[in-house]
């Protein structure tokens, strides 16, 4: 057999090889024939579908689960239980906020003092007033403290009338047209009685007792008509005075079941803190003693 058969012979033999094993060469008609290389054929993907619902259904009804889902229903319901339980006990056992203390309007805003009303607002007086109540309540004004409005002739006791209004300043129909629309507008009304402005508060230590008697008549005529509080200066030598419990019966006689609304005592002189609870404390129906001057 010449060398030209048995190189046929052996391409014959490769042919028949199994199609997996197939003969490496290299590159090019005169490369070398060098092993067999196996090619595998791609598998199949395999894809889980997952159960379908007939498989879930019959698994589901399946003793084991059925026991499973039970317990994890008692086990949610027990714990939903036992929060509630947990903080229902503790606001039971938490310690009671303290009240919030009662706000008196004087607590709840600036007060606005117009001492000068006849010169007020172009010289309208009372009624200057009204006007401006809008611009008042738009500040968050709480409280307005006029006067005196009374008629003074300075250092004259035996004149002294603090229950007649002076007629520059407005009339008692003019005050009570401001009252009510200062009221509507959450605005209280302070009075300043203090009877011998700009000079010695109270004349002489020997008028004391008549100005006291003339000082609780006016307020209980102000306080009457619905003003809600009175300053008067100088109270250190008055509040010492036995006659000074003659604003006692004032203010509790103003004072009606309906009318909760509590009325103030303005101190404009600097007095020690015994000073004060002693004129709150002296004074029932007075709520309280301001310091502002």
């Amino acid at each position: 057999m010449s060398k030209d058969t048995e190189v046929d012979m052996k391409d014959v033999e490769l042919n028949e090889l199994d199609q997996e094993k197939l003969p490496m060469t290299g590159d090019g008609p005169g490369a070398e024939k060098n092993g067999n290389l196996k090619q595998k054929e791609p598998e199949e993907d395999v894809k889980f579908t997952g159960l379908s619902k007939e498989e879930l259904m019959k698994v589901a009804g399946t003793p084991g689960w059925v026991r499973t889902r039970w317990v994890l229903l008692v086990l949610f319901w027990l714990g939903w239980v036992g929060m509630l339980a947990g903080a229902i006990v503790i606001i039971v056992q938490a310690p009671r906020c303290k009240p919030i203390p009662e706000m008196n309007w004087w607590n709840q805003g600036p007060l606005y003092q117009i001492a000068d009303l006849d010169a007020f607002n172009h010289d309208k007086g009372i009624k200057g007033v009204v006007e401006v109540l809008d611009s008042l309540n738009q500040l968050k004004v709480k409280g307005l403290v006029l006067g005196p409005l009374h008629t003074v002739q300075q250092d004259q006791a035996d004149t002294l009338d603090l229950v007649s209004m002076d007629p520059g300043v407005g009339t008692d129909q003019d005050l009570l047209v401001l009252l009510d629309k200062a009221h509507k507008k959450g605005i209280s009304v302070v009075l300043n009685l203090t009877p011998n402005p700009g000079a010695d508060p109270w004349f002489s230590p020997d008028h004391l007792p008549k100005v006291l008697d003339k000082l609780r008549d006016a307020a209980e005529h102000w306080l009457g008509m619905g003003v809600d509080g009175v300053q008067v200066c100088g109270l250190a030598a008055a509040s010492a005075s036995s006659d000074w419990s003659k604003f006692q019966g004032v203010v509790q006689g103003n004072r009606t079941e309906v009318d909760v609304k509590k009325r103030s005592l303005l101190v404009t002189q600097q007095l020690d803190r015994d000073r004060q609870a002693g004129l709150t404390d002296y004074t029932p129906g007075l709520d309280s003693v301001w310091v502002v001057a």
